[in-house]
Protein backbone atom coordinates (compact mmCIF):
# COMPACT_ATOMS: atom_id res chain seq x y z
CA UNK A 1 0.00 0.00 0.00
CA UNK A 2 1.36 3.68 -0.97
CA UNK A 3 2.16 5.63 1.62
CA UNK A 4 0.33 9.11 0.98
CA UNK A 5 1.13 12.74 2.21
CA UNK A 6 -0.73 13.92 5.30
CA UNK A 7 -2.00 17.27 3.30
CA UNK A 8 -3.90 15.07 0.43
CA UNK A 9 -7.19 15.57 -0.27
CA UNK A 10 -9.77 14.02 1.68
CA UNK A 11 -13.06 12.86 1.52
CA UNK A 12 -16.85 14.95 3.05
CA UNK A 13 -16.77 14.63 6.59
CA UNK A 14 -20.24 15.78 7.15
CA UNK A 15 -23.50 14.83 5.50
CA UNK A 16 -25.89 18.20 6.87
CA UNK A 17 -26.19 20.84 6.12
CA UNK A 18 -25.44 23.67 9.42
CA UNK A 19 -28.51 25.61 9.63
CA UNK A 20 -26.55 28.50 11.28
CA UNK A 21 -24.08 28.84 7.98
CA UNK A 22 -27.90 28.80 5.96
CA UNK A 23 -29.09 31.40 7.84
CA UNK A 24 -26.17 33.62 7.29
CA UNK A 25 -26.13 32.82 3.34
CA UNK A 26 -29.59 33.47 3.12
CA UNK A 27 -29.13 36.79 4.95
CA UNK A 28 -26.28 37.39 2.37
CA UNK A 29 -28.81 36.59 -0.33
CA UNK A 30 -31.12 38.85 0.52
CA UNK A 31 -28.67 41.55 0.77
CA UNK A 32 -26.85 41.10 -2.17
CA UNK A 33 -30.40 40.64 -4.39
CA UNK A 34 -31.00 44.07 -3.01
CA UNK A 35 -27.57 45.75 -3.84
CA UNK A 36 -27.03 43.84 -7.09
CA UNK A 37 -30.55 44.84 -8.92
CA UNK A 38 -31.73 48.28 -7.00
CA UNK A 39 -31.68 51.43 -8.74
CA UNK A 40 -27.83 52.62 -8.51
CA UNK A 41 -26.64 55.32 -5.82
CA UNK A 42 -24.04 57.95 -7.02
CA UNK A 43 -21.85 59.56 -4.96
CA UNK A 44 -19.23 62.46 -5.71
CA UNK A 45 -16.13 62.60 -3.80
CA UNK A 46 -14.36 65.58 -5.14
CA UNK A 47 -13.67 65.32 -8.78
CA UNK A 48 -14.07 61.23 -8.88
CA UNK A 49 -17.49 59.39 -9.75
CA UNK A 50 -18.26 56.56 -7.62
CA UNK A 51 -21.27 54.15 -7.42
CA UNK A 52 -21.89 53.10 -4.09
CA UNK A 53 -24.00 50.06 -4.64
CA UNK A 54 -21.19 48.76 -7.35
CA UNK A 55 -18.73 48.90 -4.12
CA UNK A 56 -21.36 47.19 -1.52
CA UNK A 57 -22.26 44.59 -4.68
CA UNK A 58 -18.54 43.87 -4.58
CA UNK A 59 -17.72 44.00 -0.83
CA UNK A 60 -20.56 40.91 -1.45
CA UNK A 61 -18.88 39.08 -4.00
CA UNK A 62 -15.23 38.92 -2.36
CA UNK A 63 -16.82 38.09 0.96
CA UNK A 64 -18.51 35.37 -0.47
CA UNK A 65 -15.12 34.38 -2.73
CA UNK A 66 -13.15 34.93 0.90
CA UNK A 67 -15.48 32.46 2.68
CA UNK A 68 -16.08 30.20 0.31
CA UNK A 69 -12.12 29.57 0.04
CA UNK A 70 -11.46 29.92 4.21
CA UNK A 71 -14.29 27.00 4.38
CA UNK A 72 -12.49 24.74 1.91
CA UNK A 73 -9.35 25.05 3.84
CA UNK A 74 -10.56 24.55 7.52
CA UNK A 75 -11.78 21.99 9.76
CA UNK A 76 -15.87 21.81 9.64
CA UNK A 77 -17.34 23.25 12.19
CA UNK A 78 -17.25 22.22 16.03
CA UNK A 79 -19.63 25.22 17.82
CA UNK A 80 -21.39 28.62 16.41
CA UNK A 81 -18.10 30.51 16.99
CA UNK A 82 -16.48 29.02 14.21
CA UNK A 83 -19.27 30.08 11.87
CA UNK A 84 -19.37 33.74 13.40
CA UNK A 85 -15.41 33.96 13.34
CA UNK A 86 -15.23 32.60 9.45
CA UNK A 87 -18.52 34.39 7.91
CA UNK A 88 -17.83 37.86 9.42
CA UNK A 89 -13.93 37.91 9.59
CA UNK A 90 -14.46 36.83 5.51
CA UNK A 91 -16.76 39.64 4.85
CA UNK A 92 -15.20 42.03 6.80
CA UNK A 93 -11.96 41.35 4.79
CA UNK A 94 -14.17 41.10 1.39
CA UNK A 95 -15.76 44.47 1.93
CA UNK A 96 -12.50 46.15 1.83
CA UNK A 97 -10.94 44.19 -0.90
CA UNK A 98 -14.39 44.83 -3.35
CA UNK A 99 -15.11 48.24 -2.74
CA UNK A 100 -11.50 49.02 -3.08
CA UNK A 101 -11.74 47.32 -6.83
CA UNK A 102 -15.35 48.70 -7.35
CA UNK A 103 -13.91 52.10 -6.63
CA UNK A 104 -10.93 51.65 -8.62
CA UNK A 105 -11.84 50.25 -11.48
CA UNK A 106 -14.41 51.86 -11.85
CA UNK A 107 -17.21 48.66 -12.01
CA UNK A 108 -20.25 50.80 -11.30
CA UNK A 109 -19.78 53.25 -13.85
CA UNK A 110 -19.55 50.41 -16.60
CA UNK A 111 -22.00 47.56 -15.31
CA UNK A 112 -24.53 49.00 -12.72
CA UNK A 113 -25.46 52.35 -14.51
CA UNK A 114 -25.86 50.81 -18.46
CA UNK A 115 -27.98 47.82 -16.65
CA UNK A 116 -30.12 50.05 -15.05
CA UNK A 117 -30.37 52.46 -18.13
CA UNK A 118 -31.73 49.24 -20.27
CA UNK A 119 -27.80 47.75 -21.79
CA UNK A 120 -28.43 44.13 -22.70
CA UNK A 121 -24.95 43.42 -22.06
CA UNK A 122 -24.51 45.07 -19.09
CA UNK A 123 -27.73 43.37 -17.89
CA UNK A 124 -25.97 40.13 -18.72
CA UNK A 125 -22.70 40.47 -16.86
CA UNK A 126 -24.44 41.80 -14.40
CA UNK A 127 -26.31 38.50 -14.11
CA UNK A 128 -23.71 36.78 -14.70
CA UNK A 129 -21.89 38.29 -11.99
CA UNK A 130 -24.61 37.87 -9.44
CA UNK A 131 -24.62 33.96 -10.68
CA UNK A 132 -21.29 33.61 -9.86
CA UNK A 133 -21.93 35.36 -6.53
CA UNK A 134 -24.97 32.24 -5.54
CA UNK A 135 -22.38 29.74 -6.41
CA UNK A 136 -20.10 30.85 -4.39
CA UNK A 137 -21.98 31.92 -1.54
CA UNK A 138 -23.52 28.20 -1.86
CA UNK A 139 -20.14 26.68 -2.08
CA UNK A 140 -19.06 28.73 1.52
CA UNK A 141 -22.60 27.36 2.86
CA UNK A 142 -22.32 23.72 1.78
CA UNK A 143 -18.16 23.57 3.15
CA UNK A 144 -19.18 24.69 6.58
CA UNK A 145 -20.22 21.46 7.53
CA UNK A 146 -17.34 19.35 5.40
CA UNK A 147 -13.56 19.21 5.01
CA UNK A 148 -11.40 18.55 1.86
CA UNK A 149 -8.58 18.51 3.85
CA UNK A 150 -7.05 16.33 6.32
CA UNK A 151 -5.69 17.98 8.96
CA UNK A 152 -2.67 15.80 11.70
CA UNK A 153 -4.49 16.48 14.88
CA UNK A 154 -7.98 16.12 13.86
CA UNK A 155 -8.47 12.51 15.12
CA UNK A 156 -11.94 12.48 14.87
CA UNK A 157 -11.64 11.85 10.82
CA UNK A 158 -10.89 8.44 9.66
CA UNK A 159 -8.70 8.22 6.83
Amino acid sequence: MAKTNENTAYKVNATRWDIGAVIFGSVMFIFALAFFFAQPTISLFGTTVAVTHAMIAMGVLMGAMIWALVEMVTRPRRNILDLIIRFFGSFILGFFIGGFMAFYTQWGQYILIPAYSGNYLALAVLIMTFILFMVLLIDAVYLHNKTWVKHKADKSVKA
